[in-house]
C-alpha cells in the first residue's frame, strides 16, 4: 500500500477497460474503466485491490477523479460511441467536490453527458447526505446514475421509487449457482426492480451457463470474461470493432 503513491508517479498504474454487453443478443453497450497496479515481476493488481489499497493509503479522491478524466480522455480520442460506466466508493460518492469533477471531465473531452453513468452504493444513497445531494445534482445534469452493491433490503426497493437512477448494479453476494430455487428468488428481484422501469446490471460472467443463468433470472446488462478480458484502449477497441 506504501508504494501506490510513487506506483501511480511512475506511470505503473494505470487505466483498463472492460465493455458491457446486453444479455439478450451478447451486443456491447458501455465500457467501464477500472484501475490495474502493474508490478514488476508479478501479476497486476485488480481494480477490487486496488481501491482497496487506496482507501487504505488516503488516495482515494485523487484516483477517482484521475480515472474519470483519464477515461473521459480515451473515450474521446478512440472515438467510443458507447457510455463510460464508472463506479465510485462511498468515500468518492461523498466528496462535494464530485459533481464539479465530473462535470469539467465531461466538458474537457467534449463529451454527452448522456454517454457517462456513474455508481454511487445503494447503502450511501439510503443514508443520505452528500452522496444523494451529488447524485441529485449530476442527474440533473443529465449524466446517467446507478445504484450499485444492491440487495435485496426492503430499503433499496423503495428507494427505488425516489432515486433517479436508470440502473441497479447487484451486490457481488448474489446467486450466480444453477439453482432453481436461487433463480426464482433473484427472479422476483429483478421483477420488482424492473417494476420501477430500472435496469439491473451484473457482473463477474465466466461462462455461458453463467450467462444462462442470469438471463433467466432476468438480468439485463452484464460483463466478465466470458465476453472480453479487460484490456488496453486498443484491445477493448479491437472488441468494439469486431462486435459491430
Amino acid at each position: 500500500a506504501a508504494g501506490m503513491a510513487g506506483a501511480w508517479q511512475r506511470g505503473d498504474l494505470r487505466v483498463a477497460y472492460q465493455p458491457f454487453v446486453r444479455l439478450k443478443h451478447g451486443n456491447p453497450v458501455g465500457v467501464e474503466p477500472l484501475l490495474r497496479w502493474h508490478r514488476r515481476g508479478h501479476a497486476p493488481l485488480d481494480h477490487d485491490r486496488c481501491v482497496s489499497l487506496a482507501e487504505q493509503t488516503g488516495l482515494t479522491l485523487p484516483l477517482g477523479t484521475w480515472r474519470l478524466s483519464a477515461a473521459c480522455a480515451t473515450a474521446r480520442l478512440k472515438g467510443w460511441d458507447l457510455p463510460l460506466y464508472l463506479g465510485f466508493t462511498a468515500n468518492q460518492a461523498a466528496n462535494p467536490d464530485l459533481p464539479a469533477a465530473v462535470l469539467r471531465a465531461l466538458r474537457d473531452n467534449n463529451l454527452d453527458p448522456q454517454k457517462l453513468y456513474l455508481g454511487i452504493p445503494a447503502p450511501a444513497l439510503i443514508a443520505g447526505g452528500q452522496p444523494l445531494t451529488n447524485l441529485m445534482a449530476l442527474a440533473e445534469a443529465g449524466v446517467g446514475m446507478v445504484a450499485t452493491e444492491f440487495g435485496a433490503v426492503p430499503a433499496d426497493l423503495v428507494d427505488l421509487e425516489r432515486l433517479p437512477v436508470q440502473a441497479v448494479h447487484l451486490a457481488r453476494w448474489r446467486p450466480r449457482r444453477e439453482d432453481g430455487g436461487s433463480t426464482s428468488v433473484l427472479r422476483a428481484l429483478i421483477s420488482t426492480v424492473h417494476a420501477s422501469g430500472v435496469l439491473v446490471i451484473v457482473d463477474g460472467i465466466m461462462n455461458q451457463a453463467h450467462q444462462d443463468w442470469w438471463r433467466r433470472g432476468g438480468a439485463d446488462v452484464g460483463r466478465g470474461l466470458f465476453y472480453a478480458p479487460v484490456g488496453t484502449p486498443d484491445e477493448v477497441g479491437s472488441y468494439l470493432g469486431a462486435a459491430q
